[in-house]
């Protein structure tokens, strides 16, 4: 364990973009290839292998054209210059992508997306894209909605979220919820009580949270964009003010997450 930042042997300059995953890393050189190390029990390296490595490895066949690079639990995802997508590792949700759950140790293509992708974000069992048009695509595991439909099993291909198909400009899944921004309408305010937690003081409004979202609600225009996150002393509660920032999942959110 080092407490202070030390030099990564073969990555110690021309590295353009970096992304963190559950116990791996992998970052994009200036020369648009793509390198990883860290734990590889499912491939999520993408050197073919499942052995660990201490020190970067080429990702199989992305030795260019890189654009951008997001690493997952288990699982990594690459978008190329193309706009194509790339995805390998753990697939047990389906969340690389390729209309299987076959764990894949090298890059295989994301269905569906052809050329279309601007950017592309990876969580712990789902990943999101974005298109050209602006238009939001998940996949992976949807228990919770989190891929803005109702829960349903996993889906191992590219699903359209219903509402956000055009000029959505950025995308964030978490490990239950994803968060889009764009243009949508003001979220409808309905909250629900949370479970009693210790105690509160007398007088104390309790914990209160955004209902289960699966869907975005309409109800009017709003210029503004501001998650708010409140800490009260016996839970967590999360709230959207007047903006475009969509949550979707079960709107009970972890400390550090939304917000």
């Amino acid at each position: 364990m080092h407490t202070r930042p030390v030099e990564v042997p073969g990555a110690s300059s021309g590295i353009a973009a970096v992304s963190a995953g559950y116990k791996h890393i992998c970052v994009v050189t200036t020369g648009g290839a793509a390198r990883c190390w860290g734990v590889n029990d499912h491939g999520q390296l993408g050197d073919g292998t499942t052995e660990e490595r201490p020190t970067p490895v080429d990702v199989t066949g992305l030795g260019s054209g890189v654009a951008a690079i997001t690493a997952g639990d288990g699982y990594t995802c690459a978008l190329l210059t193309t706009g194509a997508a790339r995805c390998w590792g753990n697939n047990a949700d389906g969340q690389l992508g390729d209309g299987t759950t076959d764990q894949r140790l090298a890059p295989v293509a994301v269905s569906a997306l052809g050329s279309t992708v601007t950017s592309i974000a990876a969580a712990w069992w789902h990943a999101c894209a974005i298109t050209t048009q602006g238009a939001v695509h998940c996949w992976g595991q949807n228990k919770y909605g989190e891929l803005g439909g109702e829960p349903t099993a996993p889906k191992l291909a590219p699903s359209a979220v219903p509402g956000l198909e055009a000029g959505y400009t950025s995308v964030r899944p978490g490990k239950r919820y994803t968060c889009a921004l764009g243009p949508h309408p003001l979220l409808e305010q309905q909250r629900i009580r949370l479970p009693r937690g210790p105690r509160r003081p007398r007088g104390h409004p309790g914990p209160m949270s955004l209902a289960a979202r699966s869907q975005p609600p309409g109800v009017r225009t709003a210029p503004l964009v501001e998650v708010i996150r409140r800490r009260y002393p016996s839970n967590l509660a999360t709230a959207c003010s007047p903006g475009s920032a969509l949550p979707r999942g079960d709107g009970l959110n972890p400390p550090h997450t939304a917000g």
